[in-house]
């Protein structure tokens, strides 16, 4: 029996976890098969659990990339006089269903493990840019979508820029760095999520992580304390990429998403892009009667000023080319856009892995807002 949910229809159970289902729905307009989660009857009495939910739900709206699964709706289960079989009150989130995940093709041949890599870097890359950091890379969270792998499962991502986010420590212990398992929230950021996919790379190779132990405690230790076990059957070079991924110290990992893509394809650096036009190719979902609720969370999509974009990617450039530095001060009355025309030029930057990015924000004053820096 199916149970309606706003303009989705429920169908039939797909997982469950301790803070959560996910059930198997579909547009009931539109046919469209969907994945809807939902918070359990006790933790959406969790303050705390509906926080996380909801910060899921910003993290993943803040991203447009088709390695990112796409969320299409978020509410809450109304009065149903007891005929579904999900408690009112609780939150839920709408987003595209899977065929699959990488967890049911382990382990997987070289060149598919390459290629699977490449997809959740260039995702990781994407999301890095917008300050989110996932924290839990791993093959169960890789989904198989349509021809395409998307990174799903942002429940315990962390925005870089907002301090106080719960969860600094959670995780799935194989696939946790050494700073994240110690909730070292300081140590944290872009790097963690690679010492994942380090971990990733072992477990699609082998079908299974790493580092392995009788219980959390020793996995822990493992991680912090013992060598990476060789991988056999990949070139010399390849193994090396991963280990370096899996260094215990984060400076000694890549910086970026976009440096470990960019190093896995055999170039010293991402390669320039002369022009900052993006078209992604992801296949069109849009939806009847859903995805009001998300608007507040998206970030407000750039639109023309090609010719502003234009003067400061050129400037970039120059600077990527040159390696000599220049200061580009964007200037104009206030409400024209000043502070996006800046964010989409550092988001695209170190998306492409061209830059780095410093934020600063000043005091609260008006007329103050946050100024970004690009360091190549």
């Amino acid at each position: 029996m199916s149970h309606r949910l706003g303009a989705f229809v429920i169908e039939r159970p797909l997982a469950s976890g301790g803070m959560s289902r996910v059930w198997a729905g579909r547009h009931a307009e539109q046919g469209l098969p969907v994945a809807i989660k939902v918070l359990t009857a006790e933790r959406a009495r969790s303050p705390a659990a509906r926080a996380a939910l909801l910060a899921e739900a910003r993290a993943v709206a803040r991203i447009d990339h088709p390695g990112v699964v796409r969320l299409l709706d978020i509410g809450v289960v109304e009065a149903t006089g007891g005929i579904m079989p999900i408690a009112p009150g609780s939150p839920y989130l709408v987003m595209e269903r899977a065929e699959g995940t990488l967890a049911d093709e382990l382990p997987m041949p070289s060149g598919d493990a390459i290629e699977a890599l490449r997809a959740v870097l260039a995702a990781l890359a994407a999301a890095h840019a917008r300050g989110v950091v996932h924290r839990d890379v791993k093959p169960g969270n890789v989904l198989r979508l349509g021809g395409r792998l998307v990174l799903a499962d942002f429940g315990v991502a962390d925005r870089l820029a907002e301090a106080g986010a719960t969860g600094a420590g959670a995780g799935t212990p194989s696939f946790m760095a050494p700073e994240q398992l110690d909730a070292d929230r300081a140590a944290q950021g872009p790097w963690t999520d690679l010492y994942a996919v380090g971990c990733l790379a072992h477990m699609l190779l082998t079908g299974r992580p790493p580092f392995v132990g009788p219980d959390v405690i020793a996995v822990a230790d493992a991680h912090r304390y013992a060598p990476p076990p060789p991988l056999t059957g990949v070139t010399s070079a390849f193994a090396g990429w991963v280990d370096r991924l899996l260094a215990k110290d984060p400076a000694r990992r890549y910086a970026t998403a976009a440096d470990a893509l960019a190093a896995l394809d055999g170039l010293d650096r991402p390669p320039w892009r002369a022009d900052w036009r993006i078209a992604y190719d992801a296949p069109p979902f849009d939806v009847i009667g859903a995805g009001l609720a998300l608007y507040r969370h998206r970030p407000v999509p750039m639109v023309g000023r090609a010719e502003a974009r234009d003067t400061i990617w050129a400037a970039l450039g120059e600077v990527v080319e040159t390696g000599d530095a220049r200061v580009a001060l964007i200037a104009g009355e206030p409400g024209v856009g000043k502070s996006r025309l800046a964010q989409w030029a550092v988001e695209r930057a170190v998306e492409w892995g061209l830059a780095h990015a410093v934020v600063t924000r000043g005091a609260e004053r008006p007329g103050l807002s946050a100024a970004r820096a690009l360091g190549v």
